[in-house]
């Protein structure tokens, strides 16, 4: 059983955790936005009974956040492959320390997504 200390720093952590992936999500969002990329970019998207962050329904793609170093959503990964969705994901650490490495990771993946002769076409 945890005391109660460990209960406050344990919320201590989520609620940091919380917040800076809201920043993540904040400065990634403005990168994303308005076409910037030449595609567009859908934020919070449903996708089935998930949630992802972004959707770029023209590159079939998906880009995660992830929280923790240890979250990666190999069985959702593979869902969305099933729909023929590639999923890109990135700790927030990696938005927050370097973002332009980021953006140019996911511009790079959209143009050869979208710039394929099996994506041609293949506009949502």
């Amino acid at each position: 059983m945890m005391t109660a200390g460990e209960i406050t720093q344990s919320g201590r952590r989520l609620f940091a955790s919380l917040q800076s992936q809201g920043d993540a999500d904040k400065r990634l969002w403005k990168r994303l936005r308005h076409h910037q990329l030449g595609v567009l970019f859908r934020r919070r998207q449903v996708l089935g009974s998930n949630r992802v962050d972004f959707y770029c329904p023209e590159a079939a793609m998906v880009v995660v956040i992830d929280v923790e170093p240890d979250d990666r959503g190999n069985e959702e990964d593979q869902r969305y492959r099933r729909f023929g969705l590639e999923t890109l994901r990135f700790e927030e650490s990696e938005i927050l320390e370097d973002l332009d490495r980021v953006v140019v990771e996911i511009f790079r993946q959209v143009t050869l997504r979208t710039n394929s002769p099996a994506f041609q076409g293949h506009h949502s």
